[in-house]
């Protein structure tokens, strides 16, 4: 209510309610309908299979007129019901217009029919949809090999098993060769496993794993913790999630700091806290004052818990603690960027057997969030739905 009612001050729509709203006027005022349906004589709705019932009832107010109306869909490739995409659409069409022709596209020209006939198997279970004969004139291709991995890392292991027996045995190079994936976070046990056998590759679409934005945040945290001193790590994360600590704070830190020869997060305590220091103060508002504190304290009581939790306990709480899940999950990319959190924490878990200090120095030794992102010519490529390699 209180988001309706803030779109409703600012004179705002959401998407949401450019198909609500447009629905409701055709509804209401009749005269507007009309005018729009004699605009659009043809109409020509593609991947019906995703639309959603306001979409659907938007839909048929234009094509109520001529009803002149073409949908193009497959209820084989629904995947948007996370987004209210009602199967039922293309299911029910025939009903709302019984006089419409339905063609099946079954020529398939893009895949070996071995593909097909294991595609047209496993859908083959689903109960909301319309049965058809899928046929291509390509050759029979390939088996389909099926591979149960215990996790991540096994499964990496397998594709790089699997691309040397290609090499070795069809004599095709690494740049022939591609890997996909279906969330981005997936790319990590994949990039590692690339990099400890040496096989160079190149993310397409997407960014390496260990040099994600959400990933590198975390990971300067542990730094932090780990070593207080890293001025690099510091000024990253000190206004992450927002503190109200701008670059021009930044920068009296770095003076203050440079001119006593200390360390950044020193000279964070030392304006913050000790009297002392009220030269610099005296250039800073109360405010800035405060959001410096807070954020010394934050980091104090984060320090002090790595000496309680496990590894991966310790991520855990510097997600919550410093407010940074609800930072990430409000932005439009949210709900991915925070994948590659969970992906980066269970990383962490591998560790909890270990003394939280000894893993977190471990961890922060490995050379892998350090991967450059430089690639070498034809490498084997990772497109954000998959992977590339070169050779």
């Amino acid at each position: 209510q209180r988001y309706q009612q803030l779109l409703s001050q600012g004179r705002a729509v959401d998407f949401d309610d450019l198909l609500m709203k447009t629905v409701q006027l055709f509804q209401d005022q009749p005269q507007i309908l009309n005018s729009y349906q004699s605009k659009y004589v043809h109409i020509l709705v593609d991947e019906f299979q995703d639309t959603n019932i306001v979409q659907y009832m938007l839909m048929k107010q234009l094509a109520g007129k001529y009803r002149n109306l073409c949908v193009v869909g497959d209820p084989d490739q629904s995947i948007y019901s996370w987004r209210f995409a009602d199967l039922r659409n293309i299911l029910s069409f025939e009903k709302d217009y019984p006089e419409a022709k339905v063609v099946f596209l079954e020529q398939n020209y893009r895949s070996t029919k071995t593909i097909l006939e294991v595609a047209s198997d496993v859908i083959s279970a689903n109960v909301q949809r319309k049965p058809k004969k899928l046929w291509t004139g390509n050759e029979d291709g390939a088996p389909v090999t099926v591979i149960e991995s215990y996790n991540a890392e096994e499964e990496a292991q397998s594709v790089v098993n699997e691309i040397e027996k290609l090499i070795g045995q069809e004599q095709i190079s690494l740049k022939d060769c591609a890997v996909m994936y279906r969330v981005n976070a997936q790319s990590r046990a994949l990039e590692e496993t690339f990099l400890r056998y040496g096989v160079p590759y190149k993310l397409v679409g997407g960014t390496r794993f260990y040099q994600r934005r959400e990933v590198k945040d975390i990971i300067a945290y542990l730094r932090l913790i780990h070593n207080p001193q890293d001025n690099v790590s510091l000024v990253r994360i000190i206004n992450v999630p927002v503190r109200g600590i701008g670059q021009r704070t930044l920068s009296h830190l770095q003076d203050w700091a440079k001119a006593h020869d200390i360390s950044l997060f020193e000279a964070l305590k030392q304006v913050s806290h000790n009297p002392a220091a009220s030269e610099a103060k005296q250039s800073l508002p109360p405010r800035i004052i405060q959001a410096l504190a807070g954020f010394d304290a934050v980091m104090v009581g984060l320090t002090a818990q790595s000496r309680e939790l496990s590894f991966s306990g310790l991520v855990d709480e510097i997600l919550g603690h410093t407010g940074y899940r609800e930072y990430i999950l409000d932005k439009e990319d949210g709900e991915e960027r925070w994948e590659n959190i969970m992906e980066l924490r269970s990383v962490a878990s591998e560790y909890d057997e270990l003394d939280t200090e000894e893993a977190l120095t471990t961890f922060l030794e490995l050379p892998l969030p350090l991967i450059p992102t430089t690639t070498s010519p034809g490498s084997m490529r990772f497109f954000s739905c998959s992977i590339k390699m070169s050779s």
